[in-house]
């Protein structure tokens, strides 16, 4: 499977902790391997992480609007609607959360033309969220819907049933039941962010 020797590449050009996360931590802890017919793996790394490509790499890196998009960089690029990534990634700032499409629309169509990124990466990729401390949690900047708690990410453990050892957080099934739901064990290809209350409205990890 590309993706998994992606994430093997990769994980050698990474300084610092890192731990896989989202869909992949999913596949991992439910099934012991990835999502069928998933193209991308989360990762996050803790802040002072650096991934360092070398130059005579097949591999390249494009700062997206939530993350960096690790790719192959002689593969044609991904063809995306701009406008319509420019939407998914405004609607999960927290001044936009409440408000239905035609109003998110409205409110961003003029910042469009100046922060809208034209997409290079090709597919499939592995997505790069950094983490930064707000003084409580670790977060994406800019994007409040995933967050973990000091205890769940300063103390990781391994997961080697890709073939390699890959970093994983600590209480791993309490992040999937904040992410994904109390029914996270039971495969459902229909999930969304968006539509799930658990992902929306908690963005605060549980740290009992």
């Amino acid at each position: 499977m590309i993706l998994i020797e992606m994430l093997q590449d990769l994980k050698d050009m990474i300084d610092g902790e890192w731990f896989v996360g989202d869909g992949a931590l999913l596949g991992l802890t439910r099934d012991h391997k990835l999502i069928e017919g998933d193209n991308d793996i989360d990762i996050y790394l803790l802040p002072n992480a650096k991934i360092n490509i070398p130059k005579k790499s097949r591999y390249a890196i494009q700062k997206y609007y939530m993350d960096f998009k690790f790719y192959f960089k002689n593969i044609k690029s991904k063809k995306l609607n701009k406008w319509l990534e420019y939407i998914s990634y405004k609607r999960t700032q927290p001044e936009q959360i409440g408000l239905n499409r035609p109003q998110i629309c409205a409110k961003i169509k003029d910042s469009y033309k100046s922060e809208a990124i034209v997409p290079e990466f090709s597919s499939p990729y592995i997505d790069c969220f950094f983490l930064e401390w707000d003084g409580k949690k670790y977060t994406v900047p800019k994007w409040p819907m995933i967050s973990f708690s000091e205890e769940e990410v300063l103390v990781l453990s391994e997961n080697s049933d890709l073939g390699f050892s890959v970093p994983v957080p600590n209480k791993v099934e309490n992040i999937l039941e904040r992410q994904y739901g109390k029914d996270w064990r039971i495969p459902n290809p229909s999930f969304s962010y968006f539509k799930s209350d658990s992902a929306i409205h908690q963005t605060e990890p549980d740290t009992d």
